[in-house]
């Protein structure tokens, strides 16, 4: 499987997983620490920096190396990343809540 496409698995599978209540690479201080300053994204500019951000762990193969990776981030970056995380979450729960419709 190509790179791209095993990134592009990974974060449909972490969408989900989140989706669901599971978010097994961050911590909940992290969570927390993130939305003290919401920032305002666009979809686009959310995926943009998930995608990159998700191939700054896409090296290592567990969630917990991963997570320690994310570790590594620095505050606003793992901020900006855990915000756009759930901007794509929440846009990939509104669009299935339209398909049931």
């Amino acid at each position: 499987m190509s790179q791209p496409q095993q990134n592009q698995d990974e974060l449909g599978l972490l969408l989900s997983l989140a989706a669901s209540g599971h978010l097994p690479l961050f911590h909940q201080d992290w969570i927390r620490d993130s939305f003290t300053d919401p920032r305002r994204l666009s979809f686009a500019r959310a995926t943009r920096i998930v995608e990159e951000g998700l191939k700054r762990l896409e090296r290592h193969q567990s969630y917990d190396r991963k997570q320690t990776a994310l570790g590594a981030f620095t505050n606003a970056e793992r901020s900006e990343f855990i915000q756009s995380f759930f901007k794509m979450v929440e846009y990939k729960t509104l669009d299935q809540l339209k398909e049931l419709h």
